[in-house]
């Protein structure tokens, strides 16, 4: 099975990916991100989280040290809503829409 599927993560990779993150690296994450994107499903964008960052940066931090330490995901956190916008009137078949993914920032 190991000569199937290519190894793509070298080991030294792997175990920098699997390392809590610390602060400053969610901080600066959450920086580069675009902040004028559309807001996920909860509502709030990622200029929301950059502009009160100092109101939410504790929640944030601790939700996302939390994945890393249990391997789980808060319900909902990974929510996504995807809404089909017709291209054409009458439109009747997926080639007819334009899919439009709204993802928590």
């Amino acid at each position: 099975m190991a000569n199937t599927i290519p190894s793509m993560v070298s080991e030294e990779d792997n175990n920098s990916l699997m390392c809590l993150p610390l602060r400053e690296e969610i901080k600066a994450t959450v920086f580069e991100l675009n902040g004028d994107g559309a807001p996920g499903p909860d509502g709030f964008g990622g200029h929301f989280f950059q502009t009160f960052w100092d109101i939410v940066a504790s929640d944030v931090i601790q939700s996302v040290q939390d994945f890393f330490i249990s391997g789980v995901l808060a319900p909902n956190l990974n929510s996504n809503l995807i809404v089909l916008i017709p291209k054409v009137l009458g439109a009747q078949v997926m080639g007819d829409f334009r899919l439009i993914a709204l993802t928590n920032f």
